[in-house]
């Protein structure tokens, strides 16, 4: 997601591709459109995006009220029939490319709230512009957008405006300029592009993108694909679970809270100065929740876990990473058990090679299923086979009943297996 260093950044344009709920949402939004004061409004103006929001929400896309008024403007000449067999025209998110270009006569026409300044280098890299003639800015993107089929977009600008108190990665409001809100919605989907999640672009903050799948499927997905993050984020997205019990980190199951723990670490990031919180990874004793200032924060119930960070915390360290912060975590939202605070440096992902994929480590034991029986030889381990274990399990059979999607894409990803 990140595009540090990277200047002039230049990409082609995107179409998003169709879901089945898209007709039924149109067809009721040009309804909603005919029967309201909308006739007032354009579909790509932000007081429609607000009035189709109400109604986005009954259909769980809440916030897509930019997408779904695009997709209106893009389908306005349809008919009935047209929506309703399915002929519909996608979105597409323009092309742009990053580069020095006059911006007189444009002004500001949206915000980006609650936005980090690595979270827009990770769409358009690094800005163009460092500091303004009158010090009223410190960062500027200029963003030149393709047009958008007739839609002319014209000169883009991303800036902060007079965030004298700040630091600019310690600015989370900036403005959108330009002429009109084609550069608003054209700004918009290039972050949706990116990042998928609403609550970014829309500066809603609230609620986690997968808050309310179960933790253990979460916790399976998350260590199944740690290392595949585009397989895992598509897993994630078509599975969704009804929350009635308490919130666990990772498969850690003594330390239960009344609300999602991401809440409770998210407000600490942004009080402390670490940003926000943009993912998380469930493990076996707790979660990591990386925030978008580059940090990794720990909730954990082990003790020696966090006991082992204070013993390194302060202290430059060559093969793990930094600790910067630990404590116990004090919280009225904790039903039992106790919870710990690590705050350390997020360290890249290894590069894989043969070799790598042949060592077996010996943490735990080795692998689950076959110790350390295939050490130098790991990629002899026929870890497709894994699942017959379990195929006699009544857990085991009813979870792919409950969630279909799963072995759709694992045929689509394996093949079939059975």
């Amino acid at each position: 997601m990140r595009n540090h260093n990277k200047e002039n950044v230049s990409v082609g344009p995107h179409t998003f591709p169709i879901e089945d709920i898209d007709k039924r949402i149109l067809i009721e939004a040009f309804k909603l459109y005919d029967s309201t004061h909308a006739e007032n409004m354009t579909f790509i103006s932000e007081p429609w995006w607000k009035e189709l929001d109400n109604m986005l929400r009954l259909y769980g896309k809440k916030g897509m009220g930019f997408y779904y008024g695009y997709m209106m403007y893009l389908n306005q000449n349809k008919s009935g029939e047209e929506l309703k067999n399915g002929d519909i025209n996608p979105v597409i998110a323009p092309g742009f490319r990053v580069d020095d270009q006059e911006g007189a006569g444009t002004h500001r026409v949206g915000e980006l709230d609650g936005v980090q300044m690595i979270e827009i280098e990770g769409v358009f890299g690094l800005a163009t512009y460092l500091g303004s003639g009158d010090g009223k800015t410190q960062m500027e993107w200029s963003i030149i957008f393709d047009d958008m089929g007739k839609m002319k977009v014209g000169p883009t600008f991303i800036y902060d405006y007079k965030m004298y108190d700040y630091e600019p990665d310690e600015i989370d409001y900036w403005s959108i300029g330009g002429n009109n809100t084609e550069n608003l919605l054209a700004g918009i989907l290039s972050f949706y592009r990116m990042y998928g999640d609403v609550d970014l672009i829309t500066g809603r903050g609230g609620n986690s993108l997968y808050e309310d799948i179960d933790t253990e499927l979460k916790y399976a997905i998350d260590q199944q694909y740690r290392n595949e993050p585009e397989k895992r984020e598509e897993l994630l997205g078509s599975i969704k679970d009804d929350h009635t019990d308490g919130y666990y980190v990772g498969g850690y199951k003594e330390l239960e809270f009344d609300v999602n723990p991401r809440e409770l670490v998210n407000k600490l990031a942004q009080e402390k100065g670490y940003g926000k919180v943009v993912d998380e990874m469930l493990g076996g004793n707790g979660t990591a929740y990386f925030t978008s200032k580059g940090n990794v924060i720990k909730l954990t119930g082990d003790k020696s876990e966090y006991e082992t960070a204070n013993v390194i915390k302060g202290k430059q360290n060559k093969y793990i990473a930094d600790v910067y912060e630990s404590g116990k975590l004090e919280s009225s939202h904790i039903i039992k058990g106790e919870g710990y605070i690590i705050i350390m440096e997020e360290l890249g992902l290894p590069k894989r090679s043969d070799d790598s994929l042949n060592q077996v480590p010996d943490n735990g034991g080795g692998s689950s299923f076959d110790g350390l029986k295939f050490e130098g030889r790991g990629k002899d381990m026929n870890t497709n086979e894994r699942w017959k274990h379990f195929e006699n399990e009544d857990w085991f059979i009813n979870f792919f009943k409950e969630y279909p999607r799963i072995v759709e894409l694992s045929n689509e990803i394996f093949g079939e297996i059975c």
